[in-house]
């Protein structure tokens, strides 16, 4: 009986143990990730129909948003896009995962093309 009881709770020991060890694990990957720089936001200006943003540092791309609609990436060296008229436009740099995440979304910015009167 007693060599059960003696098994019984080495089991338990090792159960434990195993627990422990995966919680460990699951706390660097939490705590790694937290360490992350996250990159500025890209400030952006209009200049005839084009916004125009300056590049962020240690960006590998940027997201571009038009009304609300991601609609794709550009790489990090793009750092202009033109839009049609009545379109809102917003941009965030893309991190590394590694050393960077990614930004907040940009302030957005609203094209409006005057048409020439006739």
């Amino acid at each position: 009986m007693k060599r059960i009881f003696c098994l019984f709770f080495l089991i338990i020991l090792c159960i434990s143990c195993f627990v422990a060890c995966d919680s460990d694990d699951t706390e660097e990957t939490d705590t790694t990730e937290s360490k992350l720089v996250q990159l500025s936001a890209p400030a952006i200006t209009k200049s005839n129909g084009f916004a125009v943003w300056e590049a962020v540092e240690n960006a590998t791309k940027y997201e571009i948003m038009i009304n609300n609609e991601s609609v794709g990436f550009v790489d990090s060296s793009t750092t202009v896009y033109q839009l049609d008229d009545n379109q809102i436009l917003r941009v965030r740099a893309i991190g590394d995962g590694i050393t960077y995440s990614t930004s907040n979304w940009s302030d957005a910015v609203f094209i409006s093309i005057e048409l020439p009167e006739d």
